[in-house]
């Protein structure tokens, strides 16, 4: 089905009644899911739709052990889960960052600049591991809990990309 087929096309009116079972109707919300996910322009999610699109085809294809030729362990669910929920906390301003899947099977977030600097942000098992190199003598490191960072991003992980990423355009 192509793309303009899926923009023709509306959801089933909901019809689903008392005599249908819960699996019917969770089937249904998916639908409506899917449909709106379809049909919002991509404007409106902006790099972190395409960033949380980009997650998932890695949680897929590394998701069995060995996915890197070698012996890395595979991704799983809540590697997905983590790395969807560290993009709501990235700032809109921030450059999009670089996905890249661990061998120890989480998915990290690079940012890079052409000035020589990177930092890499890892979420896993509700903790997030940096680190960040800066310049001569300029590296920041750390664990943080991601059950104290719901809402937003830590703060010294904020100051980092707005002081070293934000004007200027990042390396790919």
């Amino acid at each position: 089905m192509s793309f303009a087929t899926l923009l023709e096309m509306e959801p089933a009116p909901n019809t689903l009644g008392k005599g249908v079972g819960e699996y019917s109707r969770q089937l249904r919300k998916t639908e409506e899911e899917v449909f709106h996910h379809a049909t919002e322009p991509l404007i409106s999610g902006g790099w972190k739709r395409l960033l949380v699109d980009e997650a998932f085809e890695i949680y897929i294809e590394c998701s069995e052990p060995g996915w890197d030729g070698y012996d890395a362990a595979p991704l799983s669910e809540g590697s997905f889960f983590y790395a969807r929920s560290f993009i709501d906390l990235i700032p809109v301003w921030a450059p999009r960052p670089d996905l890249v899947p661990s061998p120890d099977g989480w998915i990290s977030f690079e940012w890079r600049s052409l000035m020589n600097r990177i930092m890499s942000a890892t979420p896993e098992n509700g903790v997030l591991i940096y680190a960040a190199a800066l310049g001569h003598q300029n590296v920041h490191y750390g664990r943080v809990s991601l059950e104290e960072y719901r809402e937003k991003l830590p703060s010294n992980l904020t100051r980092i990309l707005s002081e070293y990423f934000r004007n200027e355009r990042t390396s790919f």
